[in-house]
């Protein structure tokens, strides 16, 4: 049996102090941290990226490949982008662009990964906390017919987080079955929005 007296003794180490320069190095970097994880925050917040929170990994690889283009071609992809409509992810590039160039302290790409994932994660628990209030507030009416497979079609579709049918509805707003985009992978699509369609004016003729 060991005594006090045969336990090893605590090591104390002391650390020196950090310079003063490097300091405000780890401080600039902090802040470009929170500026990044707020850019991309406001990006995720707007109609034209919001979807993008569920298929953030794919996402950031697209980021990492438009970011890896030389100068030129990334100014022309910037113009294309805006004259697209995609404003939002032009700036979140542009913005990027000038963290990798800058001479002075800047976020490495996987730094800025950390930003998508950790913003990405706060809007997916929004957006599943919408969802759940959705649910609630539309029990009581879609309860009726929660035993009709055709119903319940229409009604999942709804509350595809990855689609456009489910922000529609977020503002109040019905969403029609649209027709499905040509897709020699999805067999299937047009029979699928058969069915959701007809369930949709199922519901719409007993209201």
């Amino acid at each position: 049996m060991k005594t006090v007296n045969s336990l090893p003794l605590t090591v104390t180490r002391l650390f020196a102090p950090i310079p003063p320069e490097t300091q405000a190095e780890l401080d600039l970097l902090c802040e470009l941290y929170g500026r990044t994880l707020q850019k991309f925050q406001m990006a995720f917040c707007t109609h034209e990226l919001r979807q993008k929170v569920w298929n953030w990994r794919d996402f950031g690889d697209e980021l990492v490949y438009f970011l890896n283009l030389p100068q030129p071609k990334f100014e022309t992809l910037l113009e294309d982008l805006k004259a697209q409509g995609k404003r939002a992810q032009a700036e979140l590039l542009k913005f990027l662009r000038s963290q990798q160039i800058s001479e002075g302290p800047r976020l490495q790409a996987r730094h800025w990964k950390l930003c998508l994932d950790e913003a990405s994660q706060g809007l997916r628990t929004y957006w599943q906390t919408v969802k759940a209030e959705l649910k609630r507030q539309w029990g009581r009416f879609f309860g009726r017919y929660s035993n009709e497979p055709k119903t319940l079609i229409y009604i999942n579709w709804i509350l595809r987080e990855t689609e456009q049918q489910f922000y529609m509805a977020s503002q109040g707003k019905v969403p029609y079955p649209q027709p499905p985009k040509l897709n020699p992978k999805e067999t299937d699509a047009e029979e699928r929005y058969r069915e959701r369609l007809a369930a949709f004016e199922k519901l719409k003729k007993r209201h």
